[in-house]
């Protein structure tokens, strides 16, 4: 869903913002101003109003170059911090940005009456009238603690199908009660740059994978070697050692 022709002010208070520091979630953030309705309009029957639109991970994946499981770590922390609601159905999700008239009002300055130093301020008019993002971010920044930085991984500046695996094995260490602390996140991560540099990144997702579908508790990096050497892995090498062993019986009874 296309945005008309335009433009929104951004006041320079942004940088003040809780989200300002996350590189990708105030990316995020900003598109889906761009991008919101600035009028209602309807789609497919169904009404959409100003400051709404619809989306799909994979679609704001796409239009921002972010991995999808990127999208929905963003996602939800404009969530956890009331910047955005969101409703789905069987076949679409709106995204409403909850203050999209205050950010883009054109006809009223009362909202710019009771201005803070807590969050940026955004509108289509001057900006030295500028309303709050948020008034409510105050109360839920302990909230906001809990969700995981991902600044470790833009460190390493890991390509999009590494980014979504090591995502993904985040997730799955999280879910098994094992989540990583900062030093044991960065030796992970050293690991898996050292490994995608000599092995190559397909190589290193798919052993990820297979690692969380195996359910083991860490990443198998030895596979990778055994790839490299086209040395057999798991039960595939036991079956070849039984069959060795089977040969040279044969070769017993014979003699």
């Amino acid at each position: 869903m296309k945005a008309d022709n335009g433009f929104i002010t951004l006041h320079r208070k942004i940088t003040e913002w809780e989200w300002y520091d996350d590189v990708k979630t105030t990316r995020l953030f900003i598109h889906l101003l761009v991008t919101a309705n600035w009028k209602d309009t309807k789609w497919h029957g169904v009404k959409i109003l100003r400051g709404q639109r619809i989306i799909s991970r994979d679609g704001l994946a796409k239009e921002t170059h972010l991995s999808p499981q990127t999208v929905r770590t963003c996602l939800e922390r404009l969530k956890s911090t009331n910047e955005i609601t969101s409703k789905s159905t069987n076949t679409y999700t709106i995204v409403t940005l909850v203050n999209y008239n205050k950010y883009q009002d054109q006809s009223t300055n009362e909202i710019t009456s009771q201005p803070t130093n807590e969050q940026p301020a955004i509108n289509q008019q001057s900006t030295s009238n500028q309303p709050q993002l948020n008034n409510s971010n105050n109360n839920n920044k302990e909230t906001s603690k809990d969700i995981p930085p991902l600044s470790p991984l833009e460190e390493f500046n890991f390509s999009p199908l590494l980014t979504e695996k090591i995502q993904d094995w985040l997730t799955y260490k999280e879910e098994r009660k094992q989540k990583y602390k900062p030093t044991g996140l960065k030796s992970l991560l050293t690991q898996i740059s050292n490994n995608a540099a000599k092995f190559g990144d397909a190589a290193v997702a798919e052993v990820i994978t297979s690692s969380m579908a195996s359910n083991y508790q860490g990443i198998v990096f030895d596979r990778l070697k055994q790839q490299s050497r086209g040395q057999p892995q798991g039960d595939d090498f036991m079956d070849k050692l039984k069959r060795v062993r089977e040969k040279r019986k044969e070769q017993a009874i014979d003699i």
